[in-house]
């Protein structure tokens, strides 16, 4: 019975590497990676019509309306994300009044400081 399983665990080791594919690879996710490179592109001068046109040669079906909706939308949230995290930076010492400085930590935890022993090298 030990000679079977090694012969099977020896046939497991022998088979090839197989073609490593990206899983549920989308027009969307394709463009998502690639969007640098495309505003690259149409900044130097590609149209979307010839950068869906160029996706579609290499297998990634898109219109380029659909090209353009997407990077849209990339640039939406990119645009949100950027206004998010300003405001985030902004709320993190927020004065309480003319005597305490209330700060918000990295955890989210206040602490109260004095104005007049206030540190801002302590926070």
């Amino acid at each position: 019975m030990t000679a079977f399983w090694e012969e099977l665990a020896a046939g497991l080791e022998s088979l090839p590497q197989p073609e490593v594919k990206e899983k549920d690879l989308t027009a969307k996710k394709v463009v998502e990676r690639l969007y640098d490179s495309l505003i690259d592109s149409l900044d130097r001068g590609h149209t979307h019509d010839s950068l869906a046109q160029y996706l579609n040669d290499k297998g990634v079906a898109i219109a380029p309306s659909t090209l353009k909706f997407y990077m849209a939308e990339i640039l939406k949230d990119r645009k949100k994300k950027a206004r998010q995290e300003r405001q985030l930076a902004k709320k993190e010492t927020v004065p309480v009044d003319a005597t305490k400085v209330v700060s918000i930590d990295r955890k989210n935890e206040l602490s109260h400081v004095e104005a007049d022993t206030f540190d801002p090298a302590a926070l």
